[in-house]
C-alpha cells in the first residue's frame, strides 16, 4: 500500500525527523571544519545548483536569480532540484537545460524516498562547487543541500531573529526579510555565494527586477 504525501504529512516529517537530521549534520559539520578547515571557495564556481522544490510561484519570481546567475558566471553549468509536479512551470521559463534537472516525486513516499536517494548519489558525483537553498520554511531542502557535497551552501537563516531550525551547516547564509519582494531576496543569494559577511550580502538593491517572460 503506498503511503499518499499530503502537506500535513510533509510537515510532520520535516518537523520530527528534519530536525534531529539537521542537528547531527550540523555537529558533522563542526567536527569536519575542526579537523580539516574550511574548503576553498572555488570561484568561479563551474557547477550551481538550485534547490526549489514547492512552489510554483518561486520558481516564477525566481527568473532573475537565473539570469544574474548566467550573467555573473556565464561558463557555470546550472542546475536545479525540484519537485516533479512544477517541472511544466520550468519548461516554461527555459531557463536551465532539460538534462540539468533533478526531480522528485512528493506525492508517494516509497518514489520520494527513492527519488532523494538517487538524486543524492547524482549530486555527489556530479561534484557542484555552489548549492542554493532556495526554500524558507523546509529542513529538506536544507538536508540536500549538505548532502550534495557543495562545499559552498547558500541558503535563508534567521540569524538572530525568530525561525524554523534548519540546522548551522549552511555557509553562506542570506537574512530573510519578510518586507522585501522575494525576487530580491533570490538577488542576494547570487551576490552572498562570494561575500564573507555576516549577514551575507547586503547588496542588490540597485538591481532591476524585470518581469519574467510569458508562455
Amino acid at each position: 500500500m503506498e503511503l499518499p504525501l499530503n502537506i500535513k504529512f510533509q510537515r510532520a516529517v520535516d518537523r520530527l525527523a528534519g530536525v534531529p537530521i539537521c542537528a547531527l549534520l550540523s555537529l558533522f559539520e563542526r567536527l569536519r571544519l575542526f579537523f580539516r578547515g574550511t574548503p576553498p571557495l572555488i570561484s568561479p564556481p563551474r557547477r550551481i545548483l538550485i534547490i526549489l522544490l514547492s512552489e510554483m510561484g518561486s520558481l516564477v519570481l525566481a527568473h532573475p536569480m537565473f539570469m544574474r546567475l548566467k550573467q555573473k558566471y556565464p561558463d557555470a553549468s546550472l542546475h536545479i532540484m525540484m519537485f516533479r509536479k512544477n517541472r511544466e512551470v520550468l519548461d516554461l521559463l527555459g531557463v536551465i537545460p532539460e538534462e540539468n534537472v533533478l526531480t522528485i516525486n512528493d506525492g508517494v513516499l516509497t518514489e520520494f524516498a527513492a527519488d532523494s536517494l538517487k538524486n543524492i548519489r547524482k549530486m555527489r558525483a556530479m561534484k557542484f562547487d555552489v548549492v542554493i537553498d532556495c526554500e524558507l520554511f523546509s529542513r529538506v531542502s536544507s538536508i540536500f543541500s549538505y548532502l550534495s557535497g557543495a562545499p559552498t551552501r547558500v541558503g535563508f537563516h534567521p540569524h538572530t531573529q525568530e525561525g524554523l531550525y534548519r540546522g548551522s551547516f549552511i555557509n553562506r547564509p542570506v537574512l530573510y526579510n519578510p518586507y522585501r519582494h522575494l525576487s530580491r531576496q533570490f538577488l542576494t543569494m547570487v551576490s552572498a555565494i562570494e561575500s564573507r559577511a555576516v549577514p551575507t550580502s547586503k547588496e542588490v538593491s540597485e538591481i532591476e527586477v524585470k518581469n519574467p517572460p510569458h508562455a
